[in-house]
């Protein structure tokens, strides 16, 4: 809200989406899994005259492939995720905001390897997020100056787990 841009408020403008998911999955003998998903959306303002723009933040498409193969059973296995998002509006759509912006798709690729060694009790991954080191933005609410925020480039994952 204008008196307090720290608290979530619901736009006074209805909001009408319209869309579809759809997913493919298959898992396999021997822990192989694939699986591909797509969604397509569309979302506008409902009794617009002429006076909202395009609903900021709602990409039209998004789609992901997932992949893991166990290398040495439980005790090892590779994981993968190819995610695609489509272009977003910014935050600019009142027809007397400056001109409405767009961010660009983006495609991420996650890899990881996990695992776990059940007699002792240890759990564990290791990964890489956003391999391609993608530069994606994502439309920023009116709290910030800015209209959008590099997200994080390649980043590295470890974690454990020790139960007893």
């Amino acid at each position: 809200t204008e008196a307090d841009p720290n608290m979530y408020a619901n736009s006074a403008s209805p909001v009408m989406t319209m869309g579809a998911e759809a997913e493919i999955k298959r898992d396999f003998r021997q822990g192989l899994m694939l699986s591909l998903t797509y969604s397509l959306q569309h979302s506008r303002y409902v009794d617009n005259v002429d006076s909202l723009r395009h609903v900021p933040n709602s990409p039209t498409q998004l789609g992901s492939l997932k992949a893991a193969v166990p290398i040495l059973a439980r005790t090892l296995q590779a994981m993968t995720r190819l995610t695609v998002e489509g272009p977003r509006f910014d935050r600019f759509e009142a027809a007397a905001d400056p001109a409405q912006g767009k961010t660009d798709a983006s495609v991420i690729w996650d890899v990881v390897l996990s695992g776990e060694a059940e007699k002792v009790g240890v759990k564990y991954a290791l990964g890489i997020y956003n391999a391609f080191d993608t530069k994606m933005n994502v439309p920023l609410s009116v709290e910030f100056r800015q209209r959008t925020l590099v997200q994080s480039g390649r980043t590295f994952y470890l974690s454990g787990a020790y139960s007893f």
